[in-house]
């Protein structure tokens, strides 16, 4: 994995778990998809309501975040979009480090380092977006999931 990726893992995946993550729940942290890595290697892919719960894990995902990142809905319609069109399901979804926007990018977006990231599918910059991580906890998984191979 390059230097300045944090996160690569399955568009699919994160679509479809997309589909779950609610757009206004006053619990701010159920309002995304977490991804944070699995000690069998890869990725868990995690999105709830608080009443229904998608769990995938991307063995050919991977992430050097090590407490995981929970990734916002609001602002990535798009690449949610673009993540569910069958084209694109088998293809990979990057995240990288603020330090690698350009200055470009910054003044263009009204992007500042120290808060947001950028996304992209296929690691193609015509589909780079920028977002905030979700500041918050993730719900306790193994509590909720007790058959599966989550860490």
């Amino acid at each position: 994995m390059p230097k300045n990726t944090l996160i690569e893992f399955n568009a699919g995946m994160f679509g479809n778990a997309m589909f779950i993550a609610p757009n206004n729940d006053w619990r701010h942290n159920l309002q995304g998809v977490f991804i944070n890595p699995s000690v069998h290697g890869g990725v868990n892919i995690v999105a709830t309501d608080a009443h229904r719960i998608i769990y995938f894990y991307d063995e050919l995902g991977s992430c050097s975040h090590k407490k995981g990142i929970i990734i916002p809905k609001k602002g990535l319609e798009k690449l949610i979009t673009l993540s569910r069109k069958s084209a694109n399901r088998k293809k990979k979804i990057t995240v990288k480090c603020p330090s690698n926007i350009s200055k470009y990018m910054l003044k263009r977006y009204s992007v500042s380092l120290d808060k947001k990231y950028s996304i992209s599918l296929d690691n193609k910059a015509v589909n780079t977006f920028y977002f905030k991580p979700i500041d918050g906890q993730f719900p306790g998984l193994k509590k909720i999931i007790k058959n599966q191979k989550i860490d």
